[in-house]
This record gives C-alpha cells, structure tokens and sequence, in this order.
C-alpha cells in the first residue's frame, strides 16, 4: 500500500494520504499526542465499508443519506461524546466533519478528518457548513488536529462529488486571478509565493483528474485532494485584505 506523509503550508498540520491510509491512524494518534479515549464519528454507509476500522472508545454512526449538519445532529453527537471522550476521528464527508468540527470547538476536544470524498475546499479548514432554518451557514468550528486522505474510501465515492471539486477548483483559480488583479492595480501587496505554491497544487490537479479520475486511480483522487486543501487553508487565512474604498474608486474610474 503506497502512503505519503505531509504538512498543510503555513500550518504544520499533519497529512497521511494513500491507500490504505486509515490503517495508519494509530501511528498518527501517537505521533500527535493524543491519550484517553477516542471517539469515531461515521456515516454509517462509509462504517459498513470500511473493514479495518480505527480502535476507539465508541463509534457513532450517522445515516449519510438524511444527515445535515444542524442543531439535533450537534446534540446527538454531544450526548454521545463529551464526557466520555478525549478526541474525535471523524469520516464521512462534508456534514459529518463540520457536525465534528463544531462540537469540537465547543468542547475542546481535537479531532482528526478522515474525508470520505473531495467534498471542496473545507476538506481541513475551520470553516463548517450549519443547516438552519432559514437556509445553509457558515459556521466556525475547530481545525483539525491532521487530515487522512485514503484515497481508497475517497475513490468509492459518487463521481459527481469528485467532479463537483473540479469545477470549485476552477471556479476558485479564476477568483485568484481576479483577486490578485485587482490588488496589483490598486497598489497592494500580493503574496505571490503563495499564489505559486497554490497554483502547482491546482495544475498538479488538473493534469492528473484529466486522464485517471474517471478510471479511479489513486493518485488522481490524492492531487484532488491536496489541491483542495493547500487551496482552503490559504482561502481560509484572508491573505488579501479588502480595500472597499480605494477598489470602489478604481472601478468607478474604469466603467467612466
């Protein structure tokens, strides 16, 4: 089984990534500290598949196909957890990590993301997704302590997600250009570096999705997935500040 070990830039946040690499996670626990009693958070589709399972206190299981990150999901996890466990593993997608992330940022308990699929760019950012009634919000929950990319579980999931990442990718590139474009014309400093170090992550992406996605090979699903973390983690940190009245001024003169 082929794995790799890297950190998030800017972040010295550990990645596992490969096949097989939940199978890795004891290591991982103990490379980063963590002791007492260690709580699994599924979607209970991704639990039945996965056959070597990460040792912890208990497992709780979400049904994936009416799981929403709201306040009833919360409190479940909440009951289930908080005062008999120590850390979170959570695997699942997009609304398992952020009913994860929340209530780890509540309870101060870390937690390490195990994404079930390349569900976009909060794959190991703060950022939550909270289902309300007045529609879906951002909501801030806690970083993850390390990611584990098995690209072996991401690789069984719809291939609409993994195309939806694609497209987000292409969306986020385009928002870059027009970012930085409008920092240099209105007398900013730019972080070019880091724009480099994003745009290699997203073309490294792009050329591999192109030919082995849709065959499922591993290392397309692992350049997906470091593009939409490098990405979301520098998104994340606000690197541009905004400058509303100067931009103002200069698109006024523009359309003049």
């Amino acid at each position: 089984m082929c794995r790799n070990q890297w950190v998030i830039p800017g972040r010295q946040t550990p990645v596992i990534s490969g096949c097989g690499a939940l199978e890795k996670i004891g290591e991982l626990i103990r490379q980063l500290g963590l002791t007492g009693r260690g709580i699994g958070v599924w979607e209970d589709d991704t639990f039945r598949r996965v056959v070597k399972k990460p040792k912890v206190f208990r497992n709780v299981l979400f049904d994936d196909e009416q799981l929403f990150c709201d306040s009833q999901a919360i409190e479940y996890l909440r009951k289930q957890s908080v005062e008999e466990g120590d850390y979170f593993i959570a695997v699942g997608g997009e609304a398992v990590q952020s009913v994860t992330k929340i209530l780890a940022k509540e309870s101060g308990m870390p937690y390490i993301a195990v994404p079930s699929c390349a569900f976009g760019l909060g794959m190991a950012s703060s950022a939550a997704v909270l289902d309300t009634e007045s529609g879906p919000c951002r909501a801030e929950g806690a970083e993850p302590a390390a990611v584990v990319i098995d690209t072996q579980i991401i690789a069984e999931a719809n291939e609409s997600i993994a195309l939806g990442a694609i497209q987000e990718l292409v969306r986020y590139a385009g928002l870059t250009a027009y970012r930085r474009a409008g920092a240099i014309a209105a007398g900013y400093r730019w972080d070019e570096e880091l724009t480099a170090q994003r745009q290699r992550a997203m073309d490294a992406a792009f050329r591999t999705c192109n030919g082995l996605l849709r065959r499922k090979k591993p290392e397309a699903f692992e350049a997906l997935c470091r593009a939409l973390i490098v990405c979301g983690v520098s998104e994340e940190a606000g690197e541009m500040p905004l400058y509303p009245a100067r931009l103002h001024f200069l698109s006024e003169h523009a359309e003049g």
